[in-house]
């Protein structure tokens, strides 16, 4: 995982390609600690996940839940499996969701 901020927006990207628990959970405390410092913008990089264990996504699920009243999460760079996932698991609902991190960022520093 790598935390950055850009323009008061603070990105995370998940390494591996298994987006399992551990995973999940890791991209789930860098949000989390960038959001009880303040931030209320985040941008999670999928783009190198290129399988989702149902347990990561549960964990993604909560993430949303657990994050400030307020707070705008994104789940950006989605391969086309991730795609599908995020479709079939209706996604968009609980996520914005762009296709790189520059436009989600660029949308979320607005």
């Amino acid at each position: 995982m790598d935390g950055a901020a850009d323009s008061g927006v603070h990105a995370v990207s998940a390494t591996s390609r298994l987006l399992d628990r551990a995973a999940a959970e890791r991209l789930r405390d860098d949000l989390l600690g960038a959001a009880a410092r303040g931030a209320r913008a985040f941008v999670i990089d999928l783009g190198a996940v290129e399988a989702f264990d149902p347990i990561g996504l549960s964990v993604l699920l909560m993430t949303r839940r657990e994050a400030p009243a307020g707070a705008r999460i994104a789940l950006a760079a989605l391969r086309r499996q991730g795609q599908a996932v995020a479709r079939a698991m209706r996604l968009h609902e609980v996520f914005d969701i762009y296709a790189d991190v520059g436009a989600a960022t660029a949308d979320l520093s607005r």
